[in-house]
């Protein structure tokens, strides 16, 4: 499924308009009348007999929501129009069904003072929000604010039509006044503003409306992101004829004084995923904490001479892997920059670059001609891409999308961006995963994520080994480090939702969502 930015599915609509010969008040006939039947759908589970206030703009949004207060009409449902703006200046479609509204007697209430909305009496049970859509650009005046606040303080239930009235539909950016949704109806694509920022708290439960955009039409338009689901996760294949060999041999890079738990849970998270065969690189002075707390995964200390890594044993060492992931609790000592600059100059091995040593590459910037064109994946949180990008935080949250794709085609390497929605982005390949929830934020979770991306890329990797029988390029094996980045992100999301089906979502710890991995209910 494509996700959407507010240009995409403008184009969407022209194209099929094009294409079909139909009008822009056919299209709103259809998003209204199939809105109303999910609406219908989802009152009937909550009420008996509901009455509607339909807030309505100007714009094409509001022309949904007199199309909307139409079929409600129809169906026998008691329903109020609050109109905000001036009708002289909808557009042709939405002005029709406007005055198709007058003629039914729907009860209209042009609102042009917040003031005056005090004084309506106002008995409902549902509102509908319809009022902007996707063509919100981010200003709002104060008249907005009021209404907005004083209209959710009375209802029940809120459903927006396409995204919440005052929330960016590409950015999820929008005020705090905005219309919060207990539904979405958005048309037949997801958009941006749904996953990100204030749209991601403000959305609800995000419903798919099926207005008949022909599929070969995305094909014309080329939307950029896809959203993955249980349809497009590329799990390992597993064979009953096959050996520990079969699934990979692992290096994992990881710990130090005081962050062995890092190197633990990403070790443990790598076997609770299907690795074959998985070492943990470790400095000597830990070994007695993960000889205790590691059974299932091998250890070997990393040679040193005179307390610093010892290169050329280092590498002799690693040669003999698949893979590599390093940077789980590694600390940004000069004894593990010394650790990441051996694995990324003496070594040509796929490579997962995590946690720690993504912020030794912010501080080390000369390494980082090193991660170029390589098959190598970094995965940062938000704050760990703003020290590597040197661009601020609320910079990034401004435009996530951009700054991502941006440094992706910049270094040539796929790039996992990891929040409560997650964005790998490699060349033309971009996946949104949007599973999952705040049970994972808490430290630990991204040293079992990184487990689980080692795991699932080093069995695909031998998959791929065994069927094609030769070297494969790096550009396979980034597309590779991709798949297994989006398909460990949705695993450890859809884990994390199985889980609060038991328990509350603050219980739940990382080491709880490697024990439930691929648990069969």
């Amino acid at each position: 499924m494509f996700v959407l930015r507010k240009e995409e599915m403008s184009e969407l609509d022209k194209s099929t308009m094009r294409e079909f010969s139909m009008s822009s008040e056919h299209l709103m006939e259809i998003a209204g009348k199939s809105s109303v039947d999910k609406i219908i759908e989802i009152c009937q589970k909550q009420f008996i007999n509901p009455q509607f206030l339909i807030l309505c703009g100007i714009g094409n949004n509001g022309g949904d929501g007199f199309v909307i207060a139409r079929w409600l009409n129809q169906n026998s449902y008691s329903c109020v129009i609050l109109l905000l703006g001036d009708p002289n200046k909808m557009s042709q479609e939405t002005h029709k069904n406007y005055s198709r509204c007058q003629k039914l007697n729907i009860p209209i209430h042009w609102i042009q003072s917040d003031k005056y909305i005090q004084d309506i009496q106002m008995n409902f049970d549902v509102l509908i929000d319809a009022v902007f859509g996707i063509g919100f650009n981010g200003e709002m005046d104060n008249f907005f604010r009021k209404v907005f606040t004083i209209i959710q303080e009375r209802s029940k239930l809120c459903i927006s039509i396409d995204i919440p009235s005052g929330i960016d539909s590409n950015t999820g950016n929008g005020i705090q006044e905005a219309i919060k949704a207990d539904y979405t109806l958005t048309m037949s694509s997801p958009k941006l503003g749904h996953f990100f920022n204030r749209g991601k708290d403000y959305t609800g439960k995000l419903i798919i409306i099926d207005i008949g955009i022909p599929i070969y039409l995305y094909d014309k338009i080329k939307p950029s992101i896809n959203l993955i689901d249980e349809n497009n996760v590329c799990f390992p294949i597993r064979y009953a004829s096959a050996h520990k060999g079969d699934y990979g041999k692992i290096a994992i890079i990881a710990g130090s004084s005081g962050l062995t738990g890092s190197a633990i849970l990403a070790s443990q998270a790598c076997a609770r995923a299907g690795g074959g065969l998985i070492t943990l690189f470790h400095p000597a002075s830990l070994s007695n904490v993960f000889e205790c707390q590691l059974v299932e995964v091998m250890k070997k200390v990393i040679p040193e001479v005179q307390g610093l890594p010892d290169s050329e044993s280092l590498i002799t060492l690693l040669a003999g892997y698949d893979a590599i992931l390093i940077g789980p609790g590694i600390g940004k000592s000069d004894y593990s920059k010394k650790l990441l600059k051996i694995v990324l100059t003496g070594l040509s091995k796929p490579l997962v670059i995590d946690a720690d040593a993504i912020n030794i590459l912010s501080e080390n910037r000369e390494l980082i001609d090193f991660i170029k064109e390589k098959p190598i994946l970094i995965t940062p949180h938000l704050g760990e891409f703003s020290r590597f990008t040197l661009v601020d935080s609320e910079t990034l949250k401004n435009d996530t999308i951009e700054y991502l794709f941006k440094w992706t085609n910049e270094l040539n390497i796929p790039i996992l961006l990891k929040s409560s929605t997650s964005i790998c982005s490699f060349k033309n390949l971009k996946y949104l995963i949007n599973r999952g929830n705040d049970g994972l934020a808490t430290g630990g979770s991204g040293d079992v994520l990184s487990g689980i991306i080692i795991s699932f890329f080093a069995q695909n990797l031998k998959n791929k080994q065994k069927r094609y029988q030769e070297t494969l390029s790096n550009e396979i094996l980034q597309e590779l480090l991709v798949e297994s980045a989006f398909s460990a992100s949705w695993l450890m999301g859809y884990t994390a939702e199985k889980l609060s089906l038991k328990r509350k979502t603050p219980s739940i710890i990382p080491s709880d969502i490697i024990a439930n991995l691929f648990v069969i209910d």
